[in-house]
Order: structure tokens, then sequence, then C-alpha cells
């Protein structure tokens, strides 16, 4: 990963000079002034302190997710009885509040010092971490996570808007990418150990629930960490509370920007599948698959995340090199259209939807993972680079939450009722296990299983693919007027504090 730099803020003359201001928005020469974005402390060492505490939040953010979907097995045979719609239920709850509570958070990060909020939230995983694990019904299950949704939000906006601070343009792509691979690694770690321990009864306590135990304790050992860690400074030192006006300019802000709405607009339908494949392990499991092997085999599309979260940062920086007005946005039609047969290989094969074989499961998978990062992260350089810098947390907010919406309520739901009412999927005996169930009625629910995911992957996909396209014609001005925005702003703090 590249050092952490400044980046100089200019305001463009017309529009057509926007595309070398792209180019050369990134500078790194030049002291600091109200206007800049600059290193977070006086040391590099200040930087790299943020930049670890950062990815050490994404991975157990990401791990602490992870968790539900790999214990989905587990909890169905316990005595909690939780079937396919009411795992739905589950993942609705956890990402429903976190979108929710995104703009939350992101607004008011573009305001208070982001250190202590990131330190609050942390202590929020913790605390709902180990409410989870104490849960003795399904309603109860249900509130622990959205409560644990709420506090999970907090990671999005304020890792975006920290690490835009931290990192010119022309370096945020790998920035993000790097953030991205911590994430993926946290939730494959977590997940692999999930499946394991779920399926166990360490000193008689169920498995599941140690599962939730151990996550709150790693959130808790972060909680110093992050309070230790060095604040990045900001273009503008923010208040220490919000005024309604400041909000005012910020939604404004972010409901003109048309780049931001197109990327939400997508990303609506492109997060649905990400929130299906919680049930990929579940799936496996049916196949016949062992519980580790079937964990270890649905993260194979992270380990593609991870490798291509590297790759796709620094590729994405590259095609912003080449071409700053369009390279990222081609880079992201690309690898939507390239996992698109993968999908078709994963769940249907060349034998139709009754076929599986591992090995091409797993290649699957991890081409998937690998096409994923080259979208998530130029999105967010994208929006870093056609945002105003005092409301990059609110707007990737907004985005999230929309976003989040949108995909937990018809995600991991619909997977459920899909299998359920229309393709035929029953719930087994309570305390039955995978081995002790009939071929055929196996057979059946992994089918079901299998084409509802199917429907809500390649289908989302498609639309998003050909909604990305209309970016084409908005980022640059998106740009402009984000450059625009920086300079009136801080051309108005300094008569300010004249």
């Amino acid at each position: 990963m590249a050092a952490p730099a400044t980046a100089r803020v200019t305001e463009p003359r017309s529009v057509e000079e926007t595309r070398g201001l792209l180019e050369d928005s990134s500078s790194e020469a030049g002291a600091p002034d109200h206007g800049s974005e600059r290193a977070p402390s006086a040391t590099k060492w200040g930087a790299w302190t943020t930049v670890a505490v950062l990815h050490a939040c994404a991975a157990v953010d990401a791990g602490d997710v992870a968790i539900l979907s790999a214990v989905f097995r587990t909890l169905e045979a316990s005595s909690l009885r939780v079937g396919p719609q009411t795992m739905g239920s589950l993942s609705l709850a956890q990402s429903l509040a976190m979108a929710l509570a995104a703009p939350c958070w992101g607004i008011v990060a573009d305001f208070v010092p982001r250190r202590r909020l990131l330190a609050l939230g942390v202590l929020s995983w913790t605390v709902t971490a180990w409410l989870t694990a104490m849960a003795t019904s399904v309603g109860a299950l249900i509130a622990c996570r959205a409560l644990n949704g709420i506090g999970l939000a907090v990671i999005s906006p304020l890792s975006f808007s920290m690490l835009s601070d931290l990192y010119p343009d022309h370096q945020r792509g790998r920035a993000f990418g790097l953030l991205f691979l911590s994430a993926q690694v946290g939730a494959a770690l977590s997940s692999v150990a999930a499946s394991v321990v779920a399926s166990r009864s360490p000193l008689g306590v169920a498995g599941w629930r140690v599962c939730f135990l151990a996550a709150g304790c790693v959130s808790a050992c972060l909680v110093p960490c992050v309070l230790a860690a060095p604040e990045p400074a900001q273009p503008l030192a923010p208040r220490s509370t919000p005024r309604a006006t400041d909000v005012r300019i910020v939604l404004a802000a972010v409901w003109h920007n048309r780049t931001l709405q197109l990327i939400t607009l997508q990303g609506l339908f492109g997060n649905i599948p990400w929130q299906a494949f919680g049930f990929l392990t579940l799936w496996l499991q049916y196949r016949g698959e062992s519980d580790a092997l079937a964990a270890t085999i649905a993260n194979a599309f992270r380990v593609g995340t991870a490798i291509g979260a590297w790759a796709g940062g620094a590729l994405s920086d590259a095609c912003h090199g080449r071409d700053a007005a369009h390279g990222r946005v081609y880079l992201v039609q690309a690898a939507d259209s390239l996992r698109l047969p993968m999908v078709y290989i994963l769940f249907r094969g060349g034998d139709g939807a009754d076929s599986y074989n591992a090995v091409r499961a797993v290649v699957a998978l991890v081409a998937i993972g690998l096409f994923a990062p080259a979208a998530g992260v130029s999105n967010r350089a994208i929006l870093a680079e056609a945002t105003p810098a005092s409301a990059r947390a609110s707007t990737l907010a907004v985005n999230t939450a929309l976003e989040g919406i949108f995909a937990s309520v018809i995600g991991g739901p619909l997977v459920g009722v899909l299998a359920e009412r229309c393709f035929d999927y029953e719930l087994p005996p309570a305390g039955s296990t995978v081995a002790q169930m009939s071929g055929a009625f196996r057979e059946r629910n992994a089918r079901a299983l299998g084409e509802s995911l199917f429907a809500l992957t390649i289908v989302p996909w498609v639309i998003c693919l050909l909604l990305y396209s209309l970016v084409h014609l908005t980022f640059v001005a998106d740009v402009r007027r984000a450059k625009q925005a920086d300079a009136r702003a801080a051309a108005q703090h300094k008569a300010n504090n004249r």
C-alpha cells in the first residue's frame, strides 16, 4: 500500500478543464491550507496507525456479519427451529438496521471527531454480540441482530471518510481495495471457524453461542486501539455539534449528485445477490458437504475477493490514470459482465439445476469474488472524487442506506420465501443432521435453495450492468461541482477566521 499522502484541492475554471483537473487533482506537493486534504498527523507513523486500526475494524465488522450465515444450519436444527424464512428475517433485521443507521453515523461524522464515533460503534458490537449469545427465543435473536446492525453500520461511512482524507485521488483505489481485502479475510476466517464450532458444544455451551461470545471479546479488544489511533485531519475543522443549516447543505449536495444517484440505483440491485449468498453454506450442506467443507467452499468467493481487492484497487487506479473521466466506469462494466457466466456455471453447470460439482463450484465462486472488488473499490473512488470533502461520510452513508434497505428487504428474505413457497423447501425434523436425511429430501431442499439463489443473483446483476453505463454521462460534471464546492468552502472558512 502506498503511504498516505496529501491531496491539494483546486477549482476548475471551465467544463473543458475538468479532465485536466481529474488527472492533476492528486498533486502531493505544497503546504496544506484550510482547503487541503492533509495527512492525519505530523508523522507517517500516525497515519499508518490509523490505517491499521481501520483495517482491523473492517475485518471484525465483516466477521461479525459472516457468523450469522455460517450458523444457519445449526440454528435450523436447534430448539429455536429457525427455517429459511426466519433466517431471512434475521438477515433482514441486521441488514435493515445497518442501512437505516448508516445515514445517522455518516451525517454526524462530517461534523464531530470520527475516532470517538468509531469507538462507540465498536463498543456496541461487543455488547450486542454478547446479547445475541444469550438469546433464548427467535424474537430476542432478531432484536439482538437489529441492535448489532446499528453498531456495524459505523464502519462503512467512517472508513470511507477517513481513508479519503488520508489518500489522494490516484491512490484511493488501492487504499479501498486493501480495506476490502481485510474485510474479506475477517469474514472468511469467522465463517469457517463458526461453521466448525457451531456444531459442537464446548464446555456444554451451544457452539453458535460460543461464536458470538468470541466475536464480542474480539470487538472489546479493538476499543482501546481505536481510541489510541490519531484522528485524520479534515479539510475543515468539524464543529462539536452539527447545525440544522449544515445538515441541510450536506443533504442538498447529496441530492443533486447525479453520479451518486446512479451508483446507488444500480447498487439497489447489485447488492441483492450478496445478501442472498448468505444461504450458500446451507445450500452446500444440503449438497452433501460436511460443515467445514461447505463453509470452506462457500468462502471460495471471499478468497477470490481478497485477491481481487488488491488487484482491483491497483487496476482501478491504473484505469483512472489512463482515462480519468471514464476509466473506472469501464472497469466496473467489464467486471459486471464477466461474473454473469460464472453464476450460471455455479448453479446450473452443464447439466441443469440438479447438477453439482465441488470443483466447479469453487472455480465459479473464486471467479465471482475476483471480479467483485473492481466494482466496489471503483464505486468508492468515484464517489470520493465526485463528492465535496465535507460531505463524504454523509454521501456514502446515504448510498449504503438506500442500497442496504433494498437489498436486505429483497435479498435474504426472498431466498427463503422462494425456496419454501415456490420450490418446495421443507423444514427438517428438529435435531436431525443432513446425513440422517434421505437422499430425496436433501436433493429437494438443495434444488429449492439453488433455484432461489440463481434467480436472485443473475437477474439483479444484469440490471446493475445496464444501469452503470449512465455514469459516463454524469461523472465529469459532478467532479467539477465537487471541486468548486471545496474551493468555496475553503474560502468561506478562511474569511470566517480572519
